[in-house]
This record gives C-alpha cells, sequence and structure tokens, in this order.
C-alpha cells in the first residue's frame, strides 16, 4: 500500500490540476453560456471530462484518483476506506481546489475572471430569462448527476470484476462530460463539493454553494448505496461458495489419488508376489544341474577322475572280472624276424 503522504500529495494534485481545467475552460467560454449560447457548453464538458480522465489515470494507482470529496465519501460509506484516511482525502483535495484558483487568479486578468466568479458554478435561476429554476431543484439535479459520476466509479474502479479497471478514467471521464452536457446549463454540472469550493473561496462567491454539498454528497451516497447492495452484497458470499468448493473438489481429487497409489500399489506387489512364487517354484530343479558335487551320476563324471577311469574300465574291453587285458602288440610285417 502506498504511504499516506503519496496518496495525499496525488489528491491534492490531481484536485488542483482539475480545478485549474474546470474553472478555466468556464472563463473563457462562461460569458458566452451566460448569453445563451448553448453551443459553449461542449467545450467545458469536454475540458472536464477529458482532464478528469488523465488525472485519474496519472493518479488511479497511487490514491486512487478520487479528486471528488463526494467520492472519498461514497467509497468510505462502502467500507473501501478508512474515516481517518477518507478525512485527510477530503482536506487534501480541497487545498488542492484552492491551489488550483488561486493559479487562475494569477494567471489570468482579474477583469476577465470576475464577471465569471472565477469559474464557480452558479445556479441558473432565470434560464433564458423567463424559467424558473430554483435551488431545491439545483439540489436534485445535482444529486443525479453525481449519482452517474459515483455509479461509474464503483462500476469501473471499485468493483474488482469491473470491465474498464485498468481504463478506469476513460469511462469516468465521459460520465462526467455526458453530466455536464446534460445539466451544465442549470447548475454548471459541478458534481464535486471541491470544483465548486476553490473558486469560490478565491472570488468570494458563496451564493447557493450549499447545493454543491448536499446535492453532490447525496447522490454519491445514493451511487454507493445502490451498487453496494445490488452487486456488492453477497459478493463476498459467492467468493466463499467458490472458496469452499474448490476446497471441497481438491480434497475429493487428493483422495481419489490416494485411492489410486494404494490400488496400484496393491497391484504391483500382487504382481511381485507371483514373480517371487514362479521363481521360488523354478529353483531346485535348476540347482541340481548347475551345482557341483551333489551326489548326482552327471556330477561325479564330471569331477571324479577315479569314478571314470573304474566305470571305463568296467564297459571297457576287460572281462567280467573287471581286470584290464593286456594289450595286443602291434602288427608288424616285414620288420619282425622269420616271418
Amino acid at each position: 500500500m502506498k504511504r499516506i503522504g503519496e496518496q495525499l500529495v496525488a489528491e491534492f494534485i490531481g484536485t488542483m490540476l482539475y480545478v485549474f481545467i474546470a474553472a478555466g475552460t468556464v472563463i473563457l467560454f462562461g460569458l458566452a453560456l451566460g448569453s445563451g449560447e448553448l453551443v459553449a457548453l461542449l467545450p467545458i464538458a469536454l475540458a472536464a471530462g477529458l482532464g478528469m480522465s488523465v488525472l485519474i489515470s496519472n493518479t488511479g494507482h497511487i490514491s486512487g484518483g478520487h479528486h471528488n470529496p463526494a467520492v472519498t465519501i461514497s467509497i468510505w460509506v462502502a467500507g473501501k476506506i478508512e474515516a481517518t484516511r477518507a478525512g485527510l482525502y477530503i482536506l487534501a483535495q480541497l487545498a488542492g481546489a484552492a491551489a488550483g484558483a488561486a493559479i487562475l487568479a494569477l494567471v489570468l486578468p482579474k477583469t476577465l475572471w470576475t464577471r465569471t466568479h472565477l469559474g464557480a458554478t452558479q445556479v441558473n435561476t432565470h434560464l433564458f430569462g423567463i424559467i424558473n429554476f430554483s435551488a431545491g431543484r439545483a439540489v436534485f439535479l445535482e444529486a443525479i448527476l453525481t449519482f452517474v459520476w459515483v455509479y461509474t466509479v464503483f462500476a469501473t474502479a471499485v468493483d474488482d470484476e469491473g470491465s474498464f479497471k485498468v481504463l478506469r478514467g476513460v469511462p469516468i471521464g465521459i460520465a462526467i462530460a455526458v453530466s455536464i452536457l446534460a445539466g451544465g446549463y442549470f447548475t454548471g454540472g459541478s458534481m464535486n463539493p471541491a470544483r465548486t469550493f476553490g473558486p469560490a473561496l478565491l472570488s468570494g462567491s458563496w451564493t447557493n454553494f450549499w447545493v454543491y454539498i448536499v446535492g453532490p454528497i447525496t447522490g454519491g451516497i445514493l451511487a454507493a448505496s445502490v451498487y453496494w447492495f445490488a452487486f456488492l452484497r453477497d459478493r463476498g458470499d459467492y467468493a466463499l461458495e467458490e472458496v469452499a468448493a474448490a476446497e471441497t473438489g481438491g480434497e475429493e481429487a487428493v483422495l481419489k489419488t490416494v485411492i489410486d497409489s494404494e490400488t496400484e500399489s496393491a497391484v504391483h506387489e500382487t504382481i511381485l508376489e507371483d514373480v517371487e512364487d514362479s521363481a521360488a517354484a523354478d529353483v531346485p530343479s535348476t540347482g541340481a544341474a548347475s551345482t557341483p558335487g551333489t551326489g548326482s551320476a552327471g556330477s561325479a563324471t564330471a569331477t571324479d577322475p577315479a569314478a571314470s577311469g573304474t566305470t571305463a574300465g568296467e564297459t571297457g574291453t576287460t572281462g567280467t572280472t573287471g581286470t584290464p587285458s593286456p594289450a595286443a602288440p602291434p602288427h608288424h610285417t616285414d620288420e619282425t624276424p622269420g616271418s
């Protein structure tokens, strides 16, 4: 886990840059939008959406890329962040928002940003000069718009099974852009208490500021609650069931392996016993033929010369007494005298 200091720095810088981008765009196009040129809402929406998309991609792996107190509170309600850490996040975000607004006030001429209150979000109470849009309606609208933002955060960043977890900044940025297009003309499409706080602090414009506190926080908590109870509440139970099933299957597999091993060992032992019995049955016959001095006739003939001679004498040209007869003289024809 990243150290809390790194996370707070990431939240501070991210919120500072977001306010600089979003409020700076309002300063440039806000006057045209106030005069009824709705086309000016498009660059405001794109700047805020694309800016937040990039910032979430930059800091998501460090702090989660909240950059919005309403998002932090919603994640805290869902139990995904500790209360102390969430409080420090919000302080860093508010400080970053004030820094971003201060940079705008220093960089841009005061005559340029005073007419738009340094890009602060404002409730347009008189739409086209004829429609009365109350603060109560503004709260409701901000809650709905923030619901879209936070619901997308949960679907893509908080949910472990989200399809765009690595690129979560893209769908979140798109959600912000389309929300501003839908409600920006009525309330400015803040959806972020820090986004309104920074410019309001530097410009001193606190009109209907409470709308941008109550609306976004309420909408964020509703989005977190809906997503949690609809999709995440039983996710832990399902995970436990899957683990139990995996463990049961593993035990069965181990048991089957043990049984198979025992069966195989028994078969091997039976085969070895059969081989040993067969070898033992063949030992007497093969040993008598090959072992010297066992008393057999063949062995005596091969190893006892006296016995061999006696037998030869008994079976040779001797008589029945076994005494050898004299050898016959050699036959001579010419060399014997008187022949």
